[in-house]
C-alpha cells in the first residue's frame, strides 16, 4: 500500500499492479492453480518445471516450460528419475489449467504494457481482463511516469526512423541476449552504432525494450508472490556503482539464503530502514571455501528510486 507522500517509481507501481491482480477473478484463479501445482507435484518436479522457464517471458514462461518438458518426456538421454518427474508434471490436470490462464494473462499484460508506452490516451484498464479501481489508478500513474522518464520524448524526436529500425534491433538483440542492460547488449549497441543507426537511438530502443521487460516481469512475479526479498539480516556486504542512472550491484548473502541459487526468479526487493528498492538479478555464484563454509554472491542492477527524467 502506498504511504502518504511516498514517491513510487515505475517498478514500484508495477509491483502494486501485480499484487492487485490477486483481487480479480483470473488473477485469483491463476495464483490458486500455481499454489496447487507446488503442493501436488513432487518437489523435484516443481524444481524442473521452474528451471525450464525461459528468462524474461513473464506469464509466457510457464507455457514455454511446459512445451520444453513435453518435447523431452521420452528423451532417453535423460536419467530415469528425471523423466519420471517430467511425466509427473505433464500428467497434472492443474498444470494444463495453469498454462491456459498464464497465456490469457500474458496476452493481456503484453498488450497493456505496449499501450502504456504507445497510447495517446491515458491507459485506464487492462486489455481483455477485469480492472479494479486500484488497478485503474495504478495504470494511470504508470502511464504518466513512463512519460516523466523522458523516454517517449526521445522516441518522438525521430519517430519514423525509430519505427523503421526497432524491429531489426529487436531481432539482433534476441539473437544476442534477452537480459536488459547486460554486457552482450552493450557490445551489440557499440557494434551497431553508425551501421544500423546512431548510438543515442540505439540506447533509446534498448531502454524502451528493457523497461517494458522489467514492467511485465515485476507484474508477473509480484502477482505470484515470488519476488525474492532481502533485508539487512540477509546481507553480508553490498557494492554499488552508478551506470547511466542505474546501479550495478554485487551482494554477498548470508548462508541461510542458499535457496536463491535454485530460484528462477529475476526480481529482488531490498528492504531496509523502511525503504524499498527493486533490482534485477543477472548472475548468481556459489563458492565453496575451506571447511563447510561457502559464499553466495548475486550480481545485477538496482532500478533508480527516482526515475523522473532518468
Amino acid at each position: 500500500m502506498k504511504k502518504r507522500g511516498e514517491f513510487l517509481n515505475i517498478v514500484k507501481e508495477s509491483y502494486v499492479l501485480g499484487s492487485e491482480l490477486n483481487n480479480i477473478d483470473i488473477g485469483k484463479k491463476t495464483k490458486l492453480l500455481y499454489n496447487e501445482i507446488e503442493q501436488k507435484i513432487s518437489e523435484e518436479g516443481f524444481r524442473i518445471l521452474n528451471k525450464s522457464r525461459p528468462v524474461f517471458q513473464h506469464y509466457y514462461a510457464y507455457p514455454n516450460a511446459f512445451e520444453v518438458l513435453k518435447a523431452n518426456r521420452d528423451n532417453n538421454k535423460l536419467p530415469e528419475n528425471y523423466l519420471k518427474n517430467i511425466k509427473d508434471v505433464l500428467n497434472s490436470n492443474t498444470i494444463h489449467d495453469f498454462r491456459d490462464q498464464c497465456i490469457k494473462l500474458g496476452n493481456s499484460i503484453e498488450k497493456t504494457a505496449t499501450n502504456l508506452l504507445s497510447s495517446k490516451n491515458i491507459v485506464k484498464k487492462f486489455t481483455n481482463i477485469e480492472t479494479t479501481p486500484r488497478a485503474r489508478r495504478t495504470l494511470q500513474e504508470l502511464y504518466v511516469k513512463i512519460r516523466n522518464t523522458g523516454l517517449v520524448r526521445e522516441i518522438l524526436k525521430n519517430p519514423k526512423l525509430f519505427a523503421n529500425k526497432i524491429s531489426e534491433y529487436e531481432r539482433l538483440r534476441n539473437e544476442t541476449s534477452n537480459i536488459p542492460f547486460n554486457r552482450e547488449i552493450r557490445k551489440l549497441i557499440n557494434n551497431l552504432s553508425g551501421k544500423l543507426c546512431d548510438k543515442n537511438l540505439l540506447f533509446t530502443m534498448e531502454t524502451m525494450i528493457s523497461l517494458l521487460q522489467i514492467i511485465k516481469q515485476v507484474i508477473f512475479e509480484a502477482h505470484l508472490d515470488i519476488i525474492y526479498e532481502l533485508t539487512d539480516n540477509d546481507i553480508k556486504t553490498v557494492r554499488l556503482k552508478k551506470y547511466n542512472n542505474f546501479f550495478p550491484f554485487i551482494i554477498n548473502l548470508n548462508e541461510h539464503n542458499l535457496d536463491i541459487m535454485n530460484s528462477p526468479n529475476l526480481i529482488i526487493k531490498l528492504s531496509n530502514n523502511n525503504e524499498e528498492n527493486f533490482g534485477l538479478i543477472k548472475r548468481r555464484t556459489l563458492t565453496y571455501e575451506k571447511g563447510s563454509s561457502f559464499e553466495i554472491k548475486i550480481r545485477g542492477i538496482l532500478y533508480p528510486s527516482n526515475d523522473f527524467k532518468f
